[in-house]
């Protein structure tokens, strides 16, 4: 109820406009016409860690607002004719909440339907579309800026199911896992909704620590997904990935990163070296030495953020013996020396 009511307070607060921004209308319009799988762009958002676009569909209209925006406004469209939305994907991970009614879309080829209280986590790469005006609902969408990943990921407020997705979908590459349904375990608690009610606040106000709150925020929507709903996952995904397999090799190879091996991982796991490369390039994209040397990465990349040593002692602690190379990988994945990183991210 306190989300609803926020929601109808930011919407009727804000001035109807035509949407001539272009950068924002290809965010909040449903249709662009002549175009085909149209990529979403991420918004300027002056360092915070999320903006979010709201949809309240009726029968044959859609009213939009975005928030952050350096001008903020709701729009109205008629949709008229309009059933759906042309197939698009995002460069930017998104987050959708279905505050009330129930919303439907096409994803991979497949209709999904979102019931009140569910959410959606979709990756870049993930073409889909949205069914439009077939009933009542009123959705949040959460764009995702990448910097927050790395405060999900030291801040452990994540399950693995949900890590595994996000550094595959980080990682840019095509795979099985590239939409998450989750689903409350309890319907009537309304925890989501407050934290929903309030990060909505926050991103319209954009006051005094904001960033800060808003981080916060996510990462709390994050812990709660993680332990109060249930992940859905089709029948077919589960057949052609053993998730719980793949996360015991990936927890295995993330405990020993210096000097794991596929010798190694065969002797522990009792299947053929060649079977680990299959197994971790169909969940990822990637050979068992791409996956390993992403993770001594991250792992280099933690340690810059928190760990005082010197440079070169957290290159070897990270398991890197040539100090140019890992140079060339640190700086070819986050666009930066080690020692700027550091400048930048430690504390």
């Amino acid at each position: 109820m306190k989300l609803e009511k926020g929601i109808e307070a930011l919407m009727t607060g804000l001035p109807l406009e035509k949407t001539d921004q272009e950068r924002l209308r290809r965010l909040m319009c449903p249709e662009l016409p002549g175009m085909e799988d149209e990529i979403k762009p991420y918004p300027k958002t002056e360092g915070l860690p999320a903006f979010a676009l709201i949809w309240r569909l009726e029968q044959g209209r859609l009213e939009a607002a975005i928030f952050p925006a350096k001008t903020a406004y709701r729009c109205v469209f008629e949709l008229e004719k309009l059933k759906k939305t042309q197939r698009h994907t995002h460069n930017y991970i998104e987050l959708a909440y279905v505050v009330s009614g129930r919303f439907r879309q096409r994803i991979l080829d497949k209709d999904v339907v979102f019931s009140e209280g569910e959410l959606c986590l979709v990756d870049k790469n993930s073409l889909h579309q949205d069914y439009l005006g077939e009933e009542a609902a009123t959705v949040v969408f959460l764009g995702i800026s990448p910097a927050l990943f790395e405060k999900l990921e030291v801040s452990k407020a994540v399950g693995v199911k949900i890590l595994t997705f996000l550094r595959s979908a980080l990682l840019n590459q095509k795979n099985i896992y590239q939409y998450l349904h989750f689903k409350p375990m309890n319907k009537e608690d309304g925890k989501m909704a407050a934290l929903m009610a309030d990060l909505l606040g926050e991103l319209a106000s954009r006051r005094t620590g904001c960033v800060e709150i808003c981080t916060g925020l996510m990462l709390r929507v994050f812990d709660y997904l993680s332990t109060d709903y249930e992940l859905s996952v089709s029948k077919e995904l589960r057949k052609t990935v053993n998730w719980m397999r793949f996360e015991s090799v990936s927890d295995y190879m993330r405990a020993h990163y210096k000097e794991v091996t596929l010798g190694e991982l065969s002797r522990v796991f009792h299947f053929q070296e060649d079977y680990f490369n299959r197994l971790i390039r169909n969940k990822t994209g990637l050979t068992y030495s791409a996956y390993l040397q992403s993770i001594r990465l991250e792992m280099a990349r933690e340690l810059l953020i928190a760990d005082p040593r010197g440079i070169d002692e957290i290159i070897r602690e990270a398991g890197y013996h040539n100090k140019g190379y890992f140079y060339r990988l640190f700086k070819e994945k986050y666009g930066m020396t080690p020692k700027k990183y550091r400048e930048q991210y430690g504390k």
